[in-house]
């Protein structure tokens, strides 16, 4: 059973912005913090990224799929 779900499009990171699938990693960070302090277990959340596109396409280091 899933008591948490963080989810997030990767965009508007604070400082770093549009990160698509790489923002996996702030999605986890934030349920680590939400365990800590809340209590929940780690294997009772799950963290979602859903990528939906962007419009940095001139950023070659963007991570995404590539298929319409």
């Amino acid at each position: 059973d899933i008591d948490l779900i963080v989810v997030s499009d990767g965009q508007q990171i604070l400082g770093i912005g549009d990160q698509g699938v790489g923002a996996i990693l702030i999605s986890v960070a934030k349920l680590v913090i939400y365990t800590l302090c809340a209590g929940i277990h780690p294997s009772r959340t799950l963290p979602v990224v859903l990528d939906c596109g962007t419009d940095v396409s001139f950023q070659k280091s963007f991570s995404r799929d590539k298929h319409p």
